[in-house]
């Protein structure tokens, strides 16, 4: 499984869903994705905070707890470029 952002198109408006997927095989042997959960319309999962909660219970699950510490390190210059080591 993993988490996706599917966008679809009413009229003139774009609108973002993070969903939950998961890919398979058909009966002839090829690959397919299907959803298994919409999870909310991302704009409104960052506004009202659920987007966070979500990926701070994802990263208790992984073993990650919590609060992920992110640090940056210094590297070559080969253009813009960040390093992240979780």
């Amino acid at each position: 499984m993993y988490v996706k952002i599917d966008r679809v198109r009413s009229g003139k408006k774009t609108y973002s869903y993070l969903t939950l997927a998961e890919s398979y095989r058909n009966e002839s042997g090829q690959p397919r994705h299907r959803i298994v959960a919409r999870l909310g319309e991302v704009s409104d999962l960052k506004s009202s905070g659920e987007l966070e909660r979500i990926v701070e219970a994802l990263s208790v699950q992984l073993g990650r707890g919590p609060n992920i510490e992110l640090s940056a390190e210094s590297a070559p210059s080969y253009g813009a470029m960040a390093g992240c080591d979780a």
